[in-house]
């Protein structure tokens, strides 16, 4: 390799600058720089450290700019294989760069060997504008966490920034990239943060907050930082004040350094008059900077950029040989119970300070150094591990186990049970099949539906206060073994019931609204012959009230309907390809969420026949009132949650399924597939496109083997937006950030319909229909907690706001109706709870205003 040459000069540069400023003296007193034609780019001393570059890449569309486009040389397309060589070439760990759009992010990845990248685009974060993404050697750094920030008053809003950034020329929005790495080598982590200041003094200031905010927020205690960017600013400039109170310039505090311009327009620094060296590398928590350089030179003949690449060398601290290793040690206080706060005492001790705490408490992690933690689940043995770090970045790890005993208060017990509908006659006995309670939200008022054609209102004391004939308009009632929609009560306390009478294609069917005492009619909507509303609720948004149906007749072929609360007037027939025996969630910004049953031989679950199933999702189009669907062509189902046909092959038959909204938007759907089993997965709404296939937060399918519990399928929600199943056989637990499952239990019976409640405590109550039971769950490991004998609950339960349950069941006699009490049974969770998310059963997440 042949030398580099090195020009050594001795520089003594007093900068005068305003009294809020502190002077500085900049000693570089070993630079070098390097001859246009040096052959050698590369510096003869091998200095071993973390080296990170920033480096401002150009944007790429510059080359279509009105005035002065990046043409020839200029054009990324065409130096870029300069910036492939110089990154191959140096092989820095990690490289911040600036301007950097996504397929230029994409180019280098792809041109440089070794690198991945983490970062968005700075106007939509995602694909579109330029960002200040960081690319890290795979081989060398490990990234724990990531994320991006803009330089707004509202950092996490995409797209935000000051209202000083006022001139669209050079764009508005600007962002910060930041994550906690770890150097592969050595097992030591770092924080950096890279970014591109705006041009605009009078935002500056700000965005440097911003920065200093994000390091405070998003740093561990203790870790070394670095700080990068196209600051816009001299590093001496009084803006620059507050990081460089905190943070040293690699530039000034390294042994071998330069002071070479880096932002150089291709070459021509001397027509430059200010605002040359833009590029800074600050930093904080390491032992030293080994190194700073500019490269100022060409790469295969070409200048890679407008800005010179600049880079900084670091040596981690250690613990010298007369440093005590820390050690690790803690206290688990006697006795734990279930429900009580546990508190874990940190008992740790080192000479020269602890500054991380690292737990895991039984699968739950903090940092904290005293944590307190509550567990819904009892058992021996849970592990518990400690990692403290020392300020040299010394670790030691103390593990031990502990139990936590099962409390007391959690039996169930039914407090009363009521026979509410013993219609017996040549076509049946009245049962409660698949129907669930609704409740108002003092819970003073109870609803119930049989097949019996009657709904039912309970006082609290299980005294009946009211019941509706729903059978008046029967012209043709076949049979009382039939699936029963749930009632839904609005926020005037008006109750909403679908009814449908008998299998047979010759009754009618239609909707009901009726007053709070059950005393008669607001108004019934015929929906016409074959209106069939097995399992259905309606939703109840605003002024509207909404039903998903099959095999409907007249107005209503498309099988979904939106109704106006106030008179029952059809508002509008939304697409549903062959309609859906199930139920209906509304989205925050007023989209309808229903399933969709194509048909086809056994209803779509033999391999290779016209297969179907899927959600809709009915998207506001203009104002609430008005929604758009996707046609029912083989097209439009491709665009549906789950779709027609994914790629993997299934047909779904999403008969009775329920889907559930979360309070972060997203909607989880499951349906049954070819093989019978359940295809769950989770979208997020506020990312539907129109008319486009939508792409799935996580997709995952289920071994449930079930031959017949095809109906009324689906899952809540904890306060994490952890989901949990329904299948016919057994209830799972499916990870809510990666559909990942977690926990199985099987219950005894399997053609289990509904879907299991959650209180606030993470507990679940789960109807196993096989065993004649109610069951209590601990969310944490689906481990048994209590149970309570019923008869033949083939339904949903609903929790009160008081923590009261209600069960339908169903004897040789007739509908009954159970009032269960726990103890330790709280208010339904905060997430979607239970069937139709909450005790009243609208389908509207909480929180949602319409």
């Amino acid at each position: 390799m042949k030398a580099l040459k090195h020009i050594v000069t001795i520089l003594s540069i007093t900068l005068l600058l305003p009294s809020c400023y502190k002077q500085q003296q900049l000693d570089y007193s070993n630079w070098y720089t390097v001859e246009k034609d040096d052959g050698d780019p590369l510096p003869s001393e091998d200095v071993k450290g973390l080296m990170i570059m920033s480096s401002n890449v150009r944007y790429y569309s510059a080359r279509n700019k009105a005035d002065d486009p990046d043409v020839g040389d200029r054009d990324w397309e065409v130096r870029k294989k300069g910036y492939f060589q110089m990154v191959n070439t140096m092989q820095p760990m990690v490289i911040g760069l600036q301007e950097a759009e996504m397929n230029q992010v994409t180019d280098i990845v792809a041109g440089c060997k070794g690198y991945s990248f983490i970062g968005v685009g700075r106007k939509d974060g995602a694909q579109k504008g330029e960002s200040t993404s960081i690319l890290y050697k795979t081989d060398e750094i490990q990234v724990e966490e990531w994320g991006t920030v803009w330089l707004s008053p509202s950092p996490n809003v995409v797209g935000s920034y000051f209202p000083e950034m006022t001139d669209g020329q050079y764009g508005q929005s600007r962002t910060a990239t930041w994550a906690v790495l770890t150097a592969k080598e050595n097992g030591r982590r770092f924080f950096y943060i890279n970014t591109h200041f705006s041009l605009y003094s009078a935002s500056q200031p700000k965005e440097v907050q911003v920065i200093l905010n994000t390091v405070t927020e998003k740093c561990p205690a203790g870790l070394p930082v670095v700080l990068s960017a196209d600051w816009n600013l001299e590093e001496t400039d009084p803006i620059l004040a507050p990081i460089l109170d905190s943070y040293a310039s690699a530039r000034q505090t390294a042994p071998l350094t330069d002071n070479i311009e880096t932002f150089h327009w291709w070459g021509s620094q001397s027509t430059i008059s200010k605002h040359q060296h833009l590029d800074h590398i600050f930093w904080a928590g390491f032992e030293k900077c080994l190194r700073f350089r500019t490269l100022n030179m060409k790469w295969e003949k070409l200048w890679i950029s407008d800005h010179h690449p600049v880079y900084a060398i670091f040596q981690f601290k250690t613990g010298s040989t007369e440093k005590q290793k820390p050690v690790a040690d803690f206290e688990i206080p006697a006795n734990p119970m279930m429900d009580e706060t546990i508190k874990f005492t940190d008992k740790s001790t080192s000479e020269d300070g602890i500054e991380v705490w690292e737990w895991n408490i039984g699968g739950i992690v903090s940092s904290a150094q005293n944590p307190e933690v509550m567990f819904n689940t009892y058992g021996d043995n849970i592990p518990v591990s400690l990692t403290v770090t020392d300020h040299y970045g010394q670790k030691a790890t103390a593990s031990k186990t502990f139990s936590v005993a099962l409390s007391e208060g959690h039996d169930l017990t039914i407090e009363w049970s009521k026979l509410y509908d013993d219609t017996t006659d040549g076509k049946g006995t009245a049962v409660a099949d698949w129907t669930a309670p609704a409740v108002t939200p003092s819970g003073d008022r109870i609803y119930v539906a049989s097949s019996g054609y009657h709904i039912v209102g309970f006082n609290p004391d299980g005294s009946i206060f009211g019941s509706y004939d729903i059978g008046k308009r029967e012209p043709c009632i076949t049979d009382r073994d039939i699936q029963t929609p749930t009632p839904s009560i609005d926020s005037q306390g008006n109750v909403y019931i679908p009814v449908q009478y008998g299998y047979s294609e010759s009754g009618n069917g239609g909707l009901y609204s009726l007053q709070p005492d059950l005393s008669g009619e607001n108004w019934y909507h015929d929906t016409g012959n074959s209106s069939q509303y097995r399992n259905t609720i309606p939703a109840i948004f605003g002024d509207y009230v909404a039903v998903v149906l099959t095999n409907s007749g007249n107005d209503l072929t498309r099988n979904a309907a939106v109704f106006r609360r106030s008179n029952g007037s059809l508002v509008q027939v939304l697409e549903c390809d062959k309609g859906s025996w199930g139920g209906m969630a509304v989205g925050y910004n007023g989209e309808l969420v229903y399933a969709t049953n194509r048909g086809g031989t056994r209803q779509g679950r033999e391999p290779g026949t016209e297969t179907g199933g899927g959600y809709h999702v009915a998207q506001v189009d203009g104002s609430l009132g008005n929604w758009k669907t996707s046609a029912n062509s083989d097209d439009g189902r491709k665009t549906n949650l789950l779709g027609m046909r994914h790629s993997d092959g299934n047909g779904y038959l999403t008969k009775a399924g329920q889907p559930a909204v979360s309070t972060d938007h997203c909607v989880y759907v499951c349906s049954t597939s070819n093989n019978e089993n359940m295809i769950c997965a989770k979208y997020n709404l506020d990312n539907y496109v129109f008319g486009s296939a939508p792409t799935p937060i996580w997709k995952v399918e289920q071994e449930t083997h079930s031959t017949a519990g095809v109906l009324g399928l689906g899952c809540v929600l904890d306060a994490e937006g952890n989901a949990y199943f329904r299948a016919a056989e057994k209830v799972f637990r499916l990870n809510g950030k990666t559909g990942e499952k977690g926990w199985v239990y099987n219950t005894e019976g399997d053609y289990n319909t509904g879907v299991p409640a959650i209180d606030a405590m993470g507990y679940l109550y789960v109807v196993d229909y096989g065993g004649n039971k109610l069951l209590k769950l601990s969310s944490a490991d689906g481990k048994l907690i209590s149970s309570v004998e019923l008869d033949n609950p083939r339904t949903s339960p609903t929790i009160a706001a008081d923590g009261t349950i209600y069960v339908t069941g169903s004897s040789t006699q007739g509908a009954i109706l159970y009032k269960i009490k726990c103890q330790k049974t709280t208010a339904p969770g905060p997430n979607w709870s239970q069937l139709g998310g909450n005790p009243q059963k609208t389908c509207t997440p909480q929180g949602a205003n319409f």
